[in-house]
């Protein structure tokens, strides 16, 4: 009979012979980015060794050792050739999926596989006689790693490896620490290629204790120019545009799309009138981050790590560049909190990052006062990003109207509960656009004054919504789900030399970046080179969209919301957000999927 510590044993070098089997393996993550350097790879081969042997050696720990504790010798070994024939299966299907479409297995994938019924994912015969091959392959492999094990378990000590790949798996966590503080990109991005990886990361525990060093005054590094994004897709080829507009976009902080009436907002809606209005316009995300990355990228907020750790610009913004545009950003919030001064600004040198106030509607007017100063400065053209922030914190000027009656003095989100009367909070809420649109009409009124309409194109839009529990399930605010009390936004845009008109059709964040690169920029290219977005003007084929928050993704459809959640599991609600019994997985979520791999280099 076999003990405790002889069975652990043998788990212990199942693990190791997996982790070096599978870290072969592994090759295929790397061969789809082309001529890495050598400190690359080494850093490739280092983390994913380590993260590799920690799944590998807690599947085994977990798993195998208890089978030797209940079941014969025998059958504790069948198991454990099962569980480590199925490590091996998902880590090799891993690798033919990342070097399809550049991310890693996840439950969504498996479910649409499993689940789609043959109309999502298809194989033909060919394609399943080789995966039966391969299997197989597997299984011998498996069975031939097991039989070594039992061997090495009975002569050779396993200790030094065990620590060996733990050392390998703290120094791949702490190389993307440092490198991830010291902005070195060509090592960051690199965790992108280890499967599942979740990245250490302690920039002020290595700035506070000098690990790092800065390296002008601002506390800006030195980064290496490596794009972890194939952003866009294929070099952009511009056509000579005879007059070149001024861009100018206002996004108004968390301003819902049924706010944009008379009432509440009168010089918006007059504005409105005589511009080109768009009412079935959606955010890319419920939250300021994943709002402002679809609106400037085009692309949906899944991709934002890999934008910040690259510092990769918006093409939007880098193609304004390379038309000798002056550029600049006028936001009430901080630049930096998310970092859209290293994401969607982060190749414009000094770039205004934040504005004077102890309140944002203070704040607000700051951020005005600067770009008149500004407008009034410079050369044409220009763009610049107006983003106000009072309606973010319910916060108006206290010496204004309050037309809006009666609404709460303060917000305690402690006392409200699903039985909450939303009345006063909306009221306060209202109180605050209805301030906000003061500072539009201001806006209006600096371009208007300095003779700039006529030649400048002008969006109003939100970065996304906010909700009042509209539909009973006790969300408030945003970022908790995909509704569109949560993500249906404005937009109107006053472009010069096109007639006013309302637009019904499904239109996105994604479409404004789009229709900004060809029709104001003159960029040839395929819209698909470098968004997901389609022209405003264009009613779509297919009515959904992704949508994103901080932790998951959802594909809006017209009559459904199918969330793809942080640990990749697939939920299906109705547009009310309460569970639906339509749990059909059909051909676009595969699409959903593909175009979330498909900017990845």
């Amino acid at each position: 009979m076999t003990t405790k510590k002889e069975n652990f044993k043998l788990c212990a070098w199942i693990s190791v012979l997996i982790t070096v089997v599978t870290t072969l393996i592994a090759s295929r993550y790397i061969e789809v980015y082309q001529e890495p350097t050598l400190l690359q790879t080494v850093h490739f081969y280092v983390y994913a060794a380590g993260q590799i042997f920690m799944i590998a050696f807690f599947a085994n720990v977990i798993i195998s050792l208890g089978a030797f504790c209940l079941f014969s010798k025998r059958g504790a070994q069948i198991v454990a050739l099962i569980v480590n024939l199925l490590l091996l299966i998902v880590f090799t299907a891993d690798t033919f999926v990342f070097q399809l479409y550049r991310f890693h297995l996840n439950w969504a994938v498996i479910d649409l596989f499993v689940n789609g019924g043959g109309e999502v994912i298809k194989f033909s015969n060919k394609m399943w006689t080789q995966i039966g091959c391969i299997v197989l392959f597997l299984v011998i492999l498996s069975s031939i790693i097991v039989w070594l094990a039992r061997q090495a378990a009975s002569k050779l000590i396993v200790w030094p490896l065990i620590v060996l790949f733990v050392f390998s798996f703290a120094a791949g966590n702490l190389w993307h620490a440092w490198a991830a503080a010291a902005h070195r990109t060509e090592i960051t991005w690199m965790a992108e290629y280890v499967p599942w990886a979740r990245p250490l990361t302690m920039n002020r525990f290595l700035l506070k204790h000098n690990l790092i060093a800065k390296v002008n005054d601002t506390g800006e590094m030195d980064f290496n120019d490596e794009r972890p994004l194939k952003y866009p897709l294929k070099e952009l080829t511009f056509k000579q545009v005879e007059k070149k507009k001024n861009i100018v976009f206002v996004v108004v902080d968390s301003l819902r799309s049924d706010m944009l009436n008379e009432r509440v907002m009168p010089n918006l809606w007059k504005i409105g009138a005589e511009s080109l209005k768009f009412e079935n316009h959606y955010s890319s995300g419920n939250a300021t981050r994943a709002g402002i990355f679809g609106l400037f990228y085009g692309l949906p907020p899944s991709y934002w790590h890999s934008a910040l750790r690259g510092k990769v610009p918006s093409v939007l913004i880098s193609s304004l560049q390379r038309q000798g545009y002056q550029i600049e950003a006028f936001a009430s919030a901080r630049l930096t909190s998310p970092e859209f001064d290293k994401t969607v600004f982060s190749s414009v040198r000094n770039i205004r990052i934040n504005s004077v106030g102890d309140t944002s509607w203070k704040r607000d007017l700051d951020s005005i006062k600067d770009f008149e100063k500004w407008v009034t400065s410079i050369d044409k053209p220009f763009f610049s990003f107006i983003f106000l922030d009072n309606i973010h914190a319910y916060q108006t000027d206290p010496t204004g109207a309050k037309p809006f009656v009666p609404y709460w003095k303060t917000v305690n989100n402690l006392e409200l509960t699903k039985e909450t009367d939303p009345t006063q909070y909306f009221n306060l809420y209202k109180n605050a656009v209805y301030d906000s649109d003061k500072n539009i009409q201001k806006i209006w009124k600096i371009l208007e004054d300095k003779k700039l309409l006529d030649d400048t194109i002008v969006v109003f839009t939100s970065d996304h919504g906010e909700e009042f529990n509209d539909n009973g399930l006790n969300y408030w605010g945003h970022n908790g789900n995909f509704t569109d009390a949560q993500i249906k936004i404005p937009l109107v845009v006053h472009w010069p030399g096109r007639e006013s008109k309302v637009f019904d059709h499904l239109t996105t964040a994604y479409d404004v970046s789009a229709t900004m690169m060809t029709d104001a920029l003159g960029c040839e290219n395929n819209k698909g080179d470098f968004s997901v977005g389609k022209s405003l003007f264009e009613v779509p084929e297919e009515e959904w969209f992704l949508c994103g928050s901080y932790q998951n993704t959802a594909v809006v459809e017209k009559n459904r919301i199918v969330i793809m959640n942080a640990a990749g599991v697939l939920e299906f609600r109705q547009k009310n957000y309460k569970r639906t019994t339509d749990t059909t997985r059909t051909a676009n979520l595969w699409q959903a999927i593909e175009i979330m791999g498909k900017y990845r280099r």
